[in-house]
């Protein structure tokens, strides 16, 4: 049986949701919490090789964007942020019936 190659591409997305929730204040700071809502947005590539009947190995390439950049200020501070584009790698196996 030859091994088949695959190249792939996927593209996504959908919206993105982040709370926020403030636990412990120092003086002169008030508690609050706040919900942000912001598009992610992913691509995609990779390669498939067919090992066997219905049996297949993958690797993958992705980046992930969300925007607005959804960013966590304290007293005016911007402290943290979601979204900086994100690189992610995988490999799989892949099993149809």
């Amino acid at each position: 049986m030859a091994h088949t190659l695959a190249p792939f591409i996927a593209l996504g997305g959908g919206p993105y949701h982040l709370h926020v929730q403030g636990t412990s204040a120092p003086a002169g700071y008030t508690l609050t919490s706040n919900d942000v809502w912001a598009g992610l947005f992913a691509a995609s590539l990779g390669l498939g090789v067919r090992i066997a009947q219905g049996v297949s190995l993958a690797a993958e390439g992705r980046a992930i964007v969300i925007t607005p950049r959804p960013e966590v200020t304290i007293g005016g501070l911007s402290v943290a942020s979601a979204g900086s584009p994100s690189l992610l790698g995988s490999a799989s196996l892949i099993a149809s019936f």
